[in-house]
């Protein structure tokens, strides 16, 4: 999930009186690999080398986790706006520019 929709959510979850008490996820609402996740990020910036199947998974680690965002539209009228895709190329072109004038 990209930063700025997480912000947007936490203002309205701030500026509504709807929810108050209230549990509320946020996230995109969509399962996503991790293995797929990496291998995107590898893709877009172009270098690495992941090693995948080092660790077992544990018995008792879920095998998917996602929130259910129902809610928060429901409650804040949110939805998540930048898709993953936009999200990972926002962020690695910010660190991309940004890392050179440290």
């Amino acid at each position: 999930m990209y930063i700025g929709d997480f912000v947007k959510a936490v203002y309205k979850s701030l500026k509504s009186n709807k929810n108050n008490g209230e549990v509320i996820n946020i996230g995109s609402g969509k399962p996503v690999k991790i293995k797929s996740l990496i291998l995107k990020i590898r893709n877009l910036v172009g270098k690495g080398k992941p090693k995948f199947n080092k660790i077992q998974i544990r018995s008792d680690e879920p095998v998917k986790l996602y929130p259910d965002i129902l809610k928060a539209k429901k409650l804040l009228n949110w939805t998540p706006r930048v898709t993953l895709e936009q999200g990972l190329n926002k962020t690695i072109n910010f660190y991309k520019k940004n890392a050179k004038k440290s």
